[in-house]
């Protein structure tokens, strides 16, 4: 029983990622890998606290912007996603592009995101909205109901909400998506979906 049990754990792939991803980037590449790999089952755990379920050997594989992954990790990027300017869908009527000069005049929805931090010079917004929750579905609603706009990772906003609006930035930023897993102790699933991933380049 536990041969079989053990065979089962080499064809299972555990992956943990974030929201965003999981709705707009994994599902396309999961379609391609089991069309290639049928026979290996695949979880995927939605969680904030992804780095820690890595070191604990909850998941495989993490799909998540670049963080500081300890040396014991590998990470490699995959693709470049750019943060956008989500307003209410009244405001900044036909602009394709839009300045931080010309945001600072709205009241900002700050999410919990590192990269944004230097971004803006919070002092000169007359209101700020510090959003802590990793929930940002929730920052899109207040937007949706004229309380601020925010910045958001454009995989994020990738489908059309009534009521908001995308807007490019002049000063553009953008976060890094790849994938981290251990550098030992790799299941046969594992080994075969990080080849597979790298292939894809």
């Amino acid at each position: 029983a536990s041969l079989a049990m053990s065979k089962e754990k080499e064809k299972h792939l555990r992956i943990g990622t974030f929201s965003s991803i999981s709705q707009n980037l994994l599902p396309e590449i999961i379609r391609e890998f089991r069309a290639s790999y049928p026979d290996i089952k695949i979880s995927v755990a939605v969680e904030d606290n992804l780095h820690e379920w890595l070191e604990k050997d909850l998941v495989d594989i993490i799909f998540a912007d670049e963080l500081s992954f300890g040396s014991d990790n590998v990470w490699l990027p995959i693709k470049e996603d750019p943060f956008v300017a989500v307003v209410p869908s009244n405001i900044l009527k036909g602009k394709k592009k839009v300045s931080k000069e010309e945001l600072y005049q709205y009241t900002y929805v700050s999410i919990n995101e590192k990269i944004l931090d230097s971004y803006f010079d919070k002092s000169r917004f007359s209101n700020v909205l510090d959003f802590e929750s990793v929930d940002n579905v929730s920052v899109l609603y207040m937007i949706q109901q004229n309380l601020g706009f925010s910045l958001l990772p454009q995989l994020m906003v990738s489908k059309r909400i009534n009521g908001i609006k995308t807007i490019r930035l002049e000063e553009p930023i953008c976060r890094t998506i790849g994938f981290a897993y251990k550098k030992t102790k790799h299941t046969y699933a594992t080994k075969i979906f990080i080849d597979y991933l790298l292939d894809r380049e």
